[in-house]
């Protein structure tokens, strides 16, 4: 509960923001997006492996070098264009 007291606030811009894509009807549904939500953030070098897990499971830690990798992949490739996911 601590957690979620104290970062209420962003977890409601978050949710907003996203509802801005992926709510029927709503004015991002047709651009191209991709919705990443990563687990736990660690430092270090990438790794290379990255867990695609569906939106509605928790994701454990991945560095932040594979969050970007991950980001930058899906700019150069649409597989998960118009999708919410969560990676570790």
């Amino acid at each position: 509960a601590g957690i979620w007291t104290s970062l209420k606030d962003t977890f409601v811009d978050k949710n907003n923001q996203e509802s801005l894509f992926l709510d029927p009807g709503a004015v991002g549904r047709d651009l191209d997006y991709v919705i990443v939500r990563p687990g736990g953030l660690t430092k270090g070098a990438p790794t290379g492996q990255t867990k695609i897990l569906p939106s509605t499971q928790q994701a454990g830690s991945i560095t932040r070098a594979d969050v970007a990798a991950f980001c930058l992949s899906c700019i150069e490739d649409d597989t998960y264009a118009r999708s919410a996911l969560c990676i570790s």
